[in-house]
């Protein structure tokens, strides 16, 4: 079992703009990993020609942890089977700790680079409860500081979407071009402290104090979340894509001076809030039978799919069916064919957001 995270840095410390990025934080979700492993080869040429332009870390699989969990012969990725915690919940949120600390310095101090230096200062100092807690402080440390975060992720069965926040959007409007995503979904806070957001919602909040007091603007910290369609496509072909897509954006991004003619897409990509996302829920125990694939354009009543419970004995109560409430497109749908009760069939996002509501990423 692996018991170290690899980390591969290139150009030079302190050096901007700072990308971080990393894969596998849900340890079964593993397209990312090799997608960041063919990334890392394509920085090392770049290192050799003098190409790194400013600082870039790549995690390629930045979850031991849960890399190494095994019950019965099945590998259980997403929750740490020592507290039940999914992996991608409860980083510490630093910026109330920072903006105390900064509160007691000078005005002259109050700057972006001293946040910095105070933020890992906080979490070499906080002690973790456990080994969990230990991962998260460690790739905190990795990551903080960063002008852009990005965690790699993959669905159950899903077309690649990306989620963020308003403030972050126009710097990872470029990254959803380049990896052709159609669907992105905005949220300042939408979970209990993911990685993503430990950084982006913590910096929102930073530069807004900093700006308050008279430091000079900055550019805000872009964090997202990166869905690489689903559990099961691991692909060469689109890994070699994929990883291409990322190594453009950095280019794009001022990180890497790249010869690439390759233009990004110029179509405009219309964000949707959070809120505008319908989990359809299973109303009863069975075997799933899904009528829609994920990227499926859907109607309210479109038949999404049909039920089967196995101790019913007539032919017509045996079967129910799902159906969808709403206009939208399906963009990720629950994988295994055994649902119980109350669990998610799966995901449209809806062509018009509720007035009013917010929506929490799910466990």
């Amino acid at each position: 079992m692996m018991e170290e995270i690899v980390a591969h840095r290139f150009g030079r410390q302190g050096a901007h703009p700072k990308i971080y990025i990393q894969a596998g934080l849900h340890a079964d979700e593993v397209a990312g990993t090799l997608v960041l492993e063919r990334l890392v080869r394509l920085l090392e040429v770049d290192d050799r020609h003098g190409r790194i332009l400013g600082e870039v870390i790549v995690v390629p699989h930045c979850n031991p942890r849960g890399l190494g969990q095994f019950v019965l012969g099945r590998h259980l990725g997403r929750f740490d089977l020592q507290d039940g915690r999914n992996f991608n919940r409860g980083f510490p949120d630093l910026a109330e700790d920072v903006i105390s600390t900064l509160e007691r310095l000078d005005a002259k101090a109050r700057t972006r680079e001293r946040a910095v230096e105070i933020g890992l200062s906080l979490l070499r100092s906080y002690d973790a409860k456990g080994d969990g807690d230990r991962l998260r402080l460690h790739l905190m440390q990795l990551s903080w500081g960063a002008d852009m975060v990005i965690d790699v992720h993959s669905d159950m069965e899903a077309i690649l979407h990306m989620y963020s926040s308003q403030t972050a959007w126009p710097g990872v409007k470029p990254l959803a071009e380049r990896l052709d995503i159609a669907i992105v979904l905005l949220a300042d806070v939408s979970a209990d402290t993911p990685f993503d957001e430990a950084h982006g919602e913590a910096w929102r909040r930073i530069d807004r104090y900093l700006g308050e007091h008279g430091a000079p603007p900055s550019h805000p910290t872009c964090a997202c979340t990166v869905e690489l369609r689903g559990l099961a496509d691991v692909d060469e072909a689109l890994t070699m894509r994929d990883a291409k897509a990322f190594h453009a954006f950095l280019a794009d991004a001022g990180a890497v001076l790249s010869e690439s003619r390759v233009v990004p897409r110029t179509d405009t990509i219309a964000p949707a809030d959070l809120a505008a996302v319908d989990m359809v829920p299973s109303p009863c125990f069975g075997i799933l039978v899904p009528l829609k694939t994920p990227g499926s354009r859907v109607r309210k009543g479109d038949i999404l799919a049909r039920i089967f419970d196995p101790a019913e004995t007539g032919a017509r109560s045996a079967w129910t069916e799902i159906v969808s409430a709403v206009d939208g497109i399906l963009f990720a749908r629950w994988h295994q064919r055994v649902i119980g009760k109350g669990m998610s069939i799966c995901k449209i996002v809806a062509m018009q957001a509720p007035e009013k509501g917010t929506r929490r990423l799910l466990d």
